[in-house]
């Protein structure tokens, strides 16, 4: 996950350097990894990281670890830019005020640097916006899954059977 943690801040500081220079903070909420196939070891990929989508509070990140095809036989998805997509991975963070405050994520890009001055500019971003949003929907499902784990009252012995918990 460390390199996850590192493309996240290199994009944020190339996309937001004013920010940097003001005090900020942002906090990651959560990390989604999906592997599609093996980096095999010892080869050189690169990790694309892009600005999803965005609620009230959140903004969702998306990481595309690549590596480039050697050949076009090598790449299974018939891409012209001749590149293999091997794990796609989305960050969930919000932004934060020195102070803990939240900031909605909309009034941070405004702030720092992506002010939609025209109606035509804040049509386009909302599409950004929803476009990235479809894929991002089954992740609240997902984090349901946190409130089941907690859930002293459910009916599955078999989670409380101590040969079916690891201790490490």
């Amino acid at each position: 996950m460390g390199t996850i943690n590192w493309a996240r801040i290199d994009f944020l500081v190339l996309l937001f350097p004013e920010a940097f220079k003001e005090y900020f903070a942002f906090a990651a909420s959560g990390v989604s990894v999906y592997f599609k196939k093996e980096i095999p070891r010892f080869s050189t990929y690169k990790i694309q990281t892009k600005l999803l989508t965005w609620n009230g509070k959140w903004i969702f990140l998306i990481h595309r670890f690549i590596t480039e095809s050697k050949n076009n036989s090598d790449n299974t998805n018939n891409n012209k830019n001749n590149i293999n997509v091997h794990t796609v991975g989305i960050s969930k963070l919000v932004f934060k005020e020195k102070n803990g405050k939240t900031i909605i994520p909309e009034q941070f890009f405004d702030k720092f640097g992506f002010k939609c001055e025209t109606e035509e500019s804040k049509i386009k971003r909302e599409e950004i916006r929803k476009k990235g949003w479809q894929f991002i929907e089954g992740l609240f499902e997902f984090e349901k899954l946190i409130d089941y784990c907690e859930d002293k009252d459910k009916d599955d012995d078999y989670l409380e059977n101590e040969k079916f918990i690891s201790k490490l």
